[in-house]
């Protein structure tokens, strides 16, 4: 009985010793990069992208400004929904406020890298960022 109550007692130390979600401040920063589109037929897809992380009112928000788009889309404000994947990742949804730019990401050892999808007019693009802190 001894010995259960011993291994019972290190199982519950070792499960209380589990890190713990990371705390989304921790993404807050400057992350700067690439985008590259995946659709380049007969334009320039791709350019430098600078995503400026913050925490307001207990939600992160963002702002991104990209250069060589095309279409002459320049950045937004994007509202960001985030949730811990495991360890120190986050995953996120984000949204452009005035645009019409969305995607998905994951934060990870001070990298974002993520997917956007862009709408002009009836067209769509596709694309990734990668981006570090």
């Amino acid at each position: 009985m001894k010995v259960l109550a011993t291994v019972i007692l290190l199982c519950g130390t070792a499960l209380g010793q589990q890190a713990s979600p990371p705390s989304p401040t921790q993404f807050v920063g400057t992350y700067a990069g690439t985008w590259q589109s995946q659709y380049l037929h007969d334009r320039e897809g791709t350019g430098a992208t600078v995503l400026s992380i913050t925490m307001e009112n207990g939600s992160l928000q963002g702002h991104v400004i990209i250069t060589g788009s095309p279409v002459g889309y320049k950045g937004d404000d994007l509202e960001i929904t985030g949730e811990h994947f495991a360890g120190d990742i986050m995953t996120i949804n984000f949204k452009a406020k005035h645009g019409r730019l969305t995607g998905t990401g994951i934060f990870q050892n001070g990298t974002f890298v993520g997917d956007y999808r862009f709408r002009y007019r009836l067209a769509v693009d596709r694309g990734q960022w990668n981006l570090q802190k």
